[in-house]
């Protein structure tokens, strides 16, 4: 799976992710796989999904259990399939374009697709069955919608569950055809608000791009999830061939995975025996106890603040925006060295 582009969100109930992947939906590493099909009465459920799952053929209707139904006496809705578990697979029935009656808003329709899927998640929640990774096709088959509309639909309603449930910490939204990615990727970043940067334009970005690029080329981390998380991402952002567009909040969810990162290997190294327990704010405070430099406390707190690009200080604005990039840049560097030289 190719990571697109991604947003983080602290929570009361912890840190979560959303993330724009490509790939096909069978390759997911999730608990979930929401997928979609028609809702006509005529064939049976079919497609471009069901057959990355194993359905070549379809399915049968009968084998699917309703779990959200949106009108009485009708398909449009949400089912399980029971008989996948590993991971569960959710599908939503949706109309084909084609299938619409009357005087409808196609984008409407598509709307209350999505938030019936996400009703859905919170029945099952209900039922004591809560899943904490997710990973959705962008459902309807795109339907030819502009993908800024498509995203602005999945992203609200993905944000709200994130959000608002016990459960999760990841929401994947998976496209399944390779082409127009950077259409797509920039769709989300124009839906969350970033603004595109220059590098070049400032000396000191430029050098602190320079420099953070070319360490991370030097050296991967020995973890191969941070380096996934982390080290992959940033060095797609700050290759050169997209200096010239860089969009800050690219960099700030893998700046949170770093600093959760370095935490927890502080914790592991001290003997901590709940690792990973506890808000991050003050896992990061009680650093100076096993020997952290406070100025690395201060770094870490910095990019803790940056991972979080939806909900800011009140009053502030709630995107990055060009001014943050260069104290970004520069957390990111001091705790990567910390990393290389410490941990």
């Amino acid at each position: 799976m190719r990571e697109l582009n991604t947003q983080g969100l602290d929570t009361p109930r912890g840190y979560r992710v959303l993330r724009l992947l490509q790939g096909s939906i069978a390759d997911a590493n999730a608990d979930l796989v929401v997928i979609s099909t028609h809702a006509s009465k005529s064939y049976r459920p079919s497609g471009a999904a069901l057959r990355s799952l194993g359905y070549p053929e379809g399915l049968e209707p009968e084998r699917l259990t309703p779990v959200f139904l949106l009108e009485p006496n009708e398909l449009m809705g949400t089912y399980l399939l029971p008989e996948r578990e590993d991971p569960a697979t959710l599908v939503l029935r949706i109309p084909g374009r084609d299938n619409l009656r009357g005087d409808v808003d196609e984008l409407e329709v598509y709307e209350r697709g999505a938030w019936a899927v996400y009703s859905a998640l919170a029945a099952l929640e209900l039922r004591d069955r809560g899943f904490a990774r997710v990973a959705s096709t962008v459902l309807g088959g795109q339907r030819g919608f502009d993908p800024r509309e498509t995203l602005r639909v999945l992203m609200h309603h993905a944000q709200r569950w994130l959000e608002h449930s016990r459960y999760p910490r990841q929401v994947d939204l998976v496209l399944h055809e390779p082409e127009h990615l950077d259409v797509w990727a920039q769709a989300m970043d124009e839906v969350l608000g970033r603004e595109a940067y220059d590098v070049a334009a400032d000396a000191v970005v430029s050098a602190l791009a320079e420099e953070l690029l070319a360490r991370l080329e030097a050296r991967r981390f020995d973890d191969p999830e941070v380096e996934a998380k982390v080290g992959e991402p940033i060095r797609a952002v700050l290759a050169p061939e997209q200096r010239n567009e860089l969009r800050v909040g690219r960099l700030a969810v893998p700046g949170r995975i770093l600093a959760e990162s370095v935490v927890y290997r502080v914790e592991k190294c001290h003997g901590v025996k709940k690792l990973g327990a506890g808000d991050l704010y003050w896992r990061i405070e009680r650093l100076p106890g096993f020997g952290v430099e406070p100025w690395i406390v201060q770094h870490l707190h910095a990019l803790r603040v940056y991972g979080n690009e939806g909900v800011h200080f009140k009053g502030m604005d709630r995107a990055l925006i060009a001014r943050d990039l260069p104290g970004l840049l520069a957390s990111l560097l001091r705790v990567l060295l910390y990393w290389s030289d410490t941990l």
